[in-house]
Parts: structure tokens; C-alpha cells; sequence
């Protein structure tokens, strides 16, 4: 994922025409959406196989801020 780092953004408008720029932006954006869409496909993917019903679900609350019950 190095090659994602936002860091080179402000380095490359010095040696990049402004179609190369847009050619490289379209390619960066093209290449989260693959990366997006993976991702919401792994999501939607069932893992009922791992999980048992009676375990308890972890919290979503940090144990040191948990609520009082």
C-alpha cells in the first residue's frame, strides 16, 4: 500500500503535465474503487462458519469505557 502514500502528491505537480495529471489521478482513483469494491465484496461474504451463535459478540466499546450495567 507505499504506493497509495499521499506524501509524493505535492512533489508531483513540478514534473507532471496537467494531462499527465489527470491521467495519473484517474488511475489512482480507478484503483481505490477496485480496492473499495474488494473490500464490500469480502464484507458481504458470509463467515457464519467461524462464528458460533452462543459465543458472546465482542464489544464495540473499549473495556474502559464500557457502560455500567
Amino acid at each position: 500500500m507505499d504506493d497509495l502514500a499521499r506524501a509524493e502528491y505535492p512533489g508531483m505537480l513540478a514534473h507532471l503535465q496537467p494531462g499527465q495529471a489527470v491521467q495519473t489521478l484517474n488511475e489512482r482513483v480507478k484503483r481505490i474503487n477496485k480496492i473499495n469494491l474488494e473490500i464490500a465484496d469480502w464484507l458481504q461474504v458470509p463467515r457464519l462458519a467461524s462464528i458460533s451463535h452462543d459465543a458472546p459478540r465482542p464489544s464495540l466499546i473499549e473495556p474502559s469505557r464500557s457502560p455500567i450495567v
